[in-house]
């Protein structure tokens, strides 16, 4: 597992329930091994907030050989920011 956070473009935005998107994202070609998964595994976010760092898990809800990374989140503040700020950059970092 890396210890390391990248930017990744996100593919989608997508409203799942009332209260739950699935964002999906891009996997680079150049970063095609660094994001190979197994089912059950997780990715972690990081966001500031207020001026501090606030770091979430999601596990993964796709599929290891599919052709980019998806997540469900519930509505809360962090996924809120997280939202925001992939509607204005169409990036978002994480840890994987």
């Amino acid at each position: 597992m890396s210890t390391t956070f990248f930017k990744l473009p996100v593919f989608g935005i997508n409203a799942e329930t009332a209260d739950c998107v699935r964002l999906d994202f891009k996997i680079p070609a150049d970063l095609t091994k660094d994001f190979e998964f197994s089912p059950g595994q997780y990715l972690t976010f990081k966001a500031q907030l207020g001026g501090e760092e606030v770091r979430r898990s999601y596990s993964l809800c796709t599929l290891p050989e599919d052709d980019m990374l998806s997540v469900a989140v519930k509505k809360s503040l962090v996924a809120y920011f997280l939202l925001t700020s992939m509607m204005s950059s169409r990036w978002v970092m994480f840890w994987r």
